[in-house]
């Protein structure tokens, strides 16, 4: 939820409160607003009680801002996170190390010199690579399936061959393509719960979620999104 819509539910809440000294006007108000916003409804109701929560989220930019020497960055993707960069940018940092997972993600908007490791270097060097397996899914070779995977592609703005997709997928044994498949579901209940996408830029953002789940997962999010197409239940 971005910042504005915090304040705007702040606004709210301090008008809930104000209304408070009419009993009647403030149980038509709550009200109102739990029949057109349940989500909101519950915030506002939280900051009512407690006015001395802080509302929003502390990123601690000032701090990233006043780095020195050399950062090591792990689990970001460059997509929608351009005010980190910045940041990046502004502050006195030597030099700047990014493991990243995807091709995709390689390059980085960042003006220090920078050195972009693939994050397997650094499983290997923990000695904490993933345990492969070899499963054998019955995924048909044919054009209907190529369809899906352009498609899979276009979501997670990543264009990775179908062979590497396919490989991908058959080295998920099927009790962790469940778990990812329950965490892609949650994503997506939540999603449905603060209702449709209002613009491309809200839809794509909802995708990037998606995407991100198979990041930091160690997934590639093109095979994250077959998975949860081959494990779909209603």
């Amino acid at each position: 939820m971005c910042l504005c819509f915090y304040r705007e539910l702040v606004i709210v809440a301090l008008q809930l409160e104000l209304s408070r000294r009419d009993a009647a006007e403030y149980k038509k108000q709550t009200a109102l607003l739990w029949e057109k916003d349940e989500y909101a409804f519950q915030f506002v109701s939280m900051y009512v009680q407690n006015p001395a929560l802080k509302v929003g989220t502390d990123y601690h930019f000032e701090a990233l801002s006043n780095l020195e020497g050399e950062l090591h960055i792990i689990g970001l993707s460059p997509n929608n996170d351009s005010h980190i960069f910045r940041c990046i940018n502004e502050s006195n940092l030597e030099k700047v190390w990014f493991y990243y997972f995807s091709e995709s993600d390689k390059a980085i908007p960042v003006t220090k010199p920078y050195e972009p490791k693939h994050v397997e270097d650094l499983w290997k060097s923990l000695d904490a690579d993933k345990k492969k397996y070899n499963c054998s899914y019955p995924i048909p070779n044919n054009p209907e399936v190529d369809k899906f995977i352009e498609a899979f592609n276009a979501l997670s703005f990543d264009s990775i061959p179908k062979e590497k997709i396919i490989n991908e997928i058959n080295s998920i044994p099927q009790f962790e393509a469940a778990q990812l498949c329950s965490i892609v579901r949650k994503e997506l209940e939540e999603q449905k719960i603060r209702g449709n996408p209002k613009s491309e830029d809200e839809l794509v953002r909802g995708f990037g979620e998606i995407s991100r789940i198979g990041l930091r997962e160690g997934v590639l999010p093109s095979a994250l999104f077959m998975l949860y197409i081959m494990n779909y239940k209603d």
